[in-house]
């Protein structure tokens, strides 16, 4: 669905004629975001990372065709790496727990305290 959405329905939805630019603009907007959340949220559940690209062609095609709607493709870039920050940001805190946890039962297993005499 993800390939669909990105590599179909966008291109459809932003090079509409009927539709003004704001509007255009708000709907890239929020379908990179949706698109970003469903990548992250497929991340947590496959314990993996994986950081979701933004759609790059069509971003370069809106930008070269339409010089004044940079400033939105700007912002949907500077969405798409808060949201690549704050992944990164999670899969370290995790990492370092569980480092930490692998640690402390380590050190307690190994300690006198459970050896038997």
């Amino acid at each position: 669905m993800d390939i669909i959405s990105r590599d179909v329905y966008l291109p459809l939805l932003c090079c509409n004629t009927l539709v003004s630019d704001m509007e255009k603009d708000r709907f890239l907007d929020l379908f990179h975001r949706l698109l970003n959340q469903t990548a992250a949220t497929h991340t947590f559940q496959a314990e993996s990372v994986v950081l979701p690209l933004p759609a790059f062609n069509i971003l370069a095609h809106i930008a070269q065709q339409q010089p004044e709607r940079q400033q939105a493709i700007l912002a949907i870039l500077e969405n798409t790496l808060t949201n690549w920050s704050k992944q990164i940001k999670v899969c370290l805190f995790y990492c370092c727990c569980l480092f930490i946890w692998k640690l402390f039962f380590f050190v307690l297993l190994n300690s006198n305290y459970f050896k038997k005499n």
